[in-house]
């Protein structure tokens, strides 16, 4: 006897978070989902119970403000580089949020470091790196986390804010990663 079709709700996928993103992951995790169960894609919470499964979105955690003192052997980095008015933007507090296109390359380096966050229960943390250069400046902040627990350091949305050209967010699908307080990285005396 084959198997009953399953009915997937996306009702709740509204407000930022477009329903179609991500859906290519979505298609796949489906219907590994067991019975009763739960797993988490990038910013979305699928649940299965019989036949029905329910992806749910979550909106980010509030972000902090400020500086905190943290020792890198706490935290889990995820280095990226940025051009100097990128860098100067964030830097100055005017930009709160880092985007990456939505291709092949970000979605898997992505999705591996969100696989290393789930396992090492350290704090998520992104280092700037102003440039390329050996000495190349770098200044580093908290990743504000989305998803159930705040399982995802990452969003995937779809569509440009007001504005959001200034601070290079793209039009199409794209990763937002959200920024929370500046870290300073503690030194351990020796």
């Amino acid at each position: 006897m084959p198997e009953p079709e399953i009915e997937v709700d996306l009702s709740t996928l509204v407000g930022r978070w477009n329903r179609h993103a991500d859906l290519e992951a979505l298609v796949r995790a489906v219907p590994q989902v067991k019975q009763g169960g739960d797993a988490v894609v990038g910013p979305f919470h699928i649940m299965r119970r019989g036949n029905f499964v329910e992806v749910l979105s979550h909106v980010p955690n509030e972000p902090q403000y400020g500086v905190v003192k943290l020792r890198r052997d706490e935290c889990l980095v995820l280095p990226l580089v940025l051009k100097g008015k990128w860098y100067r933007m964030i830097e100055s507090g005017e930009k709160r949020e880092e985007y990456r296109d939505l291709t092949r390359y970000w979605h898997e380096r992505l999705l591996r470091f969100n696989r290393e966050l789930l396992h090492s229960g350290k704090k998520p943390v992104v280092e700037f790196r102003h440039g390329y250069a050996a000495g190349a400046p770098r200044m580093a902040f908290e990743i504000v986390t989305t998803g159930p627990f705040g399982s995802s350091a990452y969003a995937i949305l779809h569509g440009r804010r007001r504005g959001g050209e200034r601070f290079g967010e793209p039009d199409g699908y794209h990763f937002s990663i959200q920024l929370g307080r500046r870290v300073e990285w503690e030194v351990r005396d020796a």
